[in-house]
């Protein structure tokens, strides 16, 4: 069975509430942050990817297209995300 992924659009002020989330390699959601509407997602991306540097995490495969990028430190890798999805709510499943 596989997830639905819901992106957010970096490029525009969405009105709407989006998600910055941190998932372990397993996509466990490890802690995430409400983006009020207004928020500027590629600022925020941008901020968080260069704060993950910053703080010594090794960066690969990020893409602004998809709102995501994968980091790794000390053994640990995570997946950070913009999303329009709730990190609090149960994925949909989707049939095979």
């Amino acid at each position: 069975m596989g997830f639905k992924r819901m992106k957010a659009y970096l490029f525009e002020r969405s009105d709407e509430v989006r998600w910055l989330i941190v998932n372990d390699a397993w996509r466990n959601v490890r802690k995430f942050e409400v983006l009020p509407p207004g928020t500027d997602l590629l600022r925020t991306f941008l901020t968080t990817l260069l704060r993950y540097h910053d703080e010594g995490w090794t960066l690969h495969e990020f893409n602004a297209f998809s709102a995501e990028f994968f980091a790794h430190k000390n053994g640990d890798k995570v997946l950070v995300q913009i999303s329009s999805e709730d990190p609090t709510r149960k994925p949909e499943r989707t049939p095979r």
